[in-house]
């Protein structure tokens, strides 16, 4: 049986189309458009009418491949902008209007045990490990150390508001990104401080989603974005730091031109590694493994389950 699953994320829609035998997964189609739907939320809490627009379309995009690939079952899920915007009703409604589609709106628990299902399905289980996904418009952790169920968290912190918050200037000035560093310091502080019991000396750093295998696809340098070399990609802190310097040099359009990186995301991915840099320090990681399993694979499993 085939399953598509689609996540429209803050920053980017995302779907997947797989088969599902045995637990695996085995992906038959991926597509992704960056929409920027949480653009401009911080100053009216209000979702934009052309970011609106635009994720309208690419649901309808996304609808149309789903027919064609003969998915039996699909299921479209919304992250933190939609749970956040004041005016949410007013894109479920252009959503379906334009696509045919439901989205259903997920609570950050439910997203953070969602992508662990995801990751977990993907790689080889460590016996104590934090999974991070650093999103648009907030971040998820799920940890667990030996012998101990998981544990989920979410915290209403992402890049594109970091962006928002801080980024005014091209390429941004120290200020702005001392400004990155300290509200990344911050989150990091008060997420080591809910799950610090939970981590061991053993304990492996997995991250997901967009920030993540972006930064595994600029290492490798990537022409296209491949799946199968950003999935298990290790970087190192050392390595990151290095970026980190580099990508905050360059003005956006120096950074768009870079391989690896989707110019959309020429200005998000300095919170972004900012972010990551700051959550391995905090917690005492010196290297992270990439997954590109997560939130989506995990609606799948799910779908998978239900049938």
């Amino acid at each position: 049986m085939r399953f598509a699953a689609v996540d429209a994320g803050s920053n980017t829609l995302r779907l997947l189309v797989a088969e599902v035998t045995g637990g695996r997964i085995r992906p038959l189609r991926y597509e992704r458009e960056i929409t920027r739907l949480a653009g401009g939320m911080k100053d009216t809490g209000l979702l934009a009418t052309k970011a609106m627009e635009k994720s309208a379309e690419t649901l309808k995009e996304f609808a149309g491949i789903i027919r064609d690939s003969g998915a039996e079952r699909t299921r479209c899920v919304g992250t933190s902008a939609l749970r956040e915007a004041t005016n949410t009703g007013e894109f479920l409604t252009r959503a379906r209007q334009a696509s045919g589609m439901e989205v259903e709106i997920i609570s950050g628990e439910r997203e953070a045990e969602l992508t662990a299902m995801g990751v977990l399905s993907a790689v080889e289980n460590p016996s104590s490990f934090v999974i991070v996904d650093i999103g648009g418009g907030s971040t998820e952790l799920i940890y667990s150390r030996e012998g101990e169920a998981p544990g989920h968290m979410t915290v209403p912190a992402g890049v594109v508001k970091m962006v928002d918050a801080c980024m005014r200037s091209d390429p941004p000035s120290q200020d702005e990104l001392r400004a990155i560093r300290a509200e990344a310091d911050r989150v990091s502080a008060d997420l080591k401080a809910e799950i610090e019991r939970s981590l061991a000396e053993n304990t492996s750093l997995i991250a997901t989603a967009g920030t993540a295998s972006t930064l595994a696809a600029i290492d490798l340098g990537l022409e296209e974005f491949d799946p199968r070399k950003v999935h298990n990609h290790r970087m190192s802190l050392e390595r990151l730091r290095d970026m980190s310097s580099m990508l905050g040099s360059l003005t956006a359009q120096e950074r768009a031109g870079l391989r690896g990186l989707e110019p959309e995301r020429a200005d998000l991915i300095i919170p972004g590694i900012i972010f990551t840099i700051s959550l391995m320090e905090t917690m005492g990681f010196s290297e992270v493994l990439i997954s590109n399993s997560g939130l989506l694979e995990g609606v799948v499993l799910e779908l998978a389950g239900r049938f």
